[in-house]
């Protein structure tokens, strides 16, 4: 049985880390650690070979597909267009709408075995959405395990986004975890299974809360979580530390060369565009959407079944 607050408390770390673009990775990490070598000072290298183990090119699909407009939560039409590149993929249950309600899906990949939770980020063109990401103050986690520090505060408008479907995204991925034992699932905790074996990939992502979450987030995770950010991407610098965020430590900074770097270190400036790239290379929220990998982030990426509506597009969120 899937402890439900274990699973509860990491969906919530996941989506906090961000709501956009949160996704399971197999049970392969990157092993590197910050060194003073490398491409850049405190970074290094990733190989194609940790590349392909991470698989950092079908979470950016997943995540573009994530980027769309769903349907009203319940209704189960959605199907993934962007997933051709990975062609097994499964939309087990989409959820969210147009509007203020946090859009995603809940998926699986049977070559991978691998549940899927996909997270879009804000959605610009809705003012109720943008609402929830304006709301920066630092609040109390309300959904924590009972042995996490009582100083952890987190991002008031993202913890309000994910209150939203958090009923529904937790039942499925517990029912998928009864369906594929063994499936690498999007979520940790400290009482899970050992048979629930837990990753995440949030790309883009902003700080989720203060040097108290960003701690535990390191704690709780090691070496299975990663924030992919894009070259000169403005958003994983906000909030601004001067209003108490922390970002964990964990960084895959795929560079505009195509090169992919590693960091490990808090707020480490190898990885971080605004010291890198401070001078010439200005920072960019075009960068926010990508390309990962040849995948654009932003873009309509999804389908529905025969005879249903096409779904909108969003903007590129921020």
């Amino acid at each position: 049985m899937v402890n439900t607050n274990a699973l509860l408390a990491s969906l919530s770390v996941l989506t906090l880390s961000h709501l956009g673009n949160t996704l399971a990775v197999p049970n392969a990490a990157v092993t590197a650690k910050s060194t003073a070598s490398g491409s850049a000072a405190g970074a290094t290298p990733v190989s194609e070979e940790r590349i392909a183990e991470l698989k950092l090119r079908e979470a950016a699909v997943w995540t573009a597909a994530s980027t769309c407009i769903r349907p009203p939560i319940g209704n189960d039409t959605f199907s993934c267009g962007a997933c051709s590149a990975v062609p097994d993929t499964q939309i087990v249950k989409p959820f969210g709408d147009s509007d203020a309600t946090l859009e995603g899906f809940v998926g699986y990949s049977p070559s991978n075995n691998l549940i899927i939770v996909a997270h879009e980020g804000t959605n610009t063109t809705s003012a109720l959405s943008s609402a929830y990401n304006d709301r920066s103050n630092l609040v109390p986690w309300l959904y924590g395990p009972a042995d996490a520090p009582l100083d952890i505060l987190v991002h008031d408008g993202y913890q309000a986004s994910f209150a939203q479907t958090k009923d529904l995204v937790l039942q499925t991925v517990k029912q998928q975890v009864d369906a594929h034992p063994g499936a690498v699932v999007l979520a940790t905790g400290t009482q899970l299974p050992q048979s629930v074996v837990v990753k995440g990939l949030p790309f883009a992502s902003p700080r989720p809360g203060n040097a108290a979450m960003a701690d535990y987030i390191d704690s709780l995770f090691g070496d299975d979580l990663w924030l992919v950010i894009r070259e000169n991407d403005t958003v994983p610098l906000k909030p601004g530390r001067e209003f108490g965020f922390q970002r964990p430590g964990n960084v895959i900074w795929y560079r505009a060369t195509n090169e992919t770097l590693s960091c490990t270190e808090q707020e480490d400036p190898a990885c971080k565009p605004a010291f890198v790239n401070a001078g010439p290379a200005p920072l960019s929220n075009t960068d926010h959407c990508g390309p990962y990998y040849d995948i654009t982030l932003c873009s309509g990426n999804c389908a529905v079944k025969p005879g249903e509506a096409a779904p909108k597009a969003t903007t590129c969120s921020a």
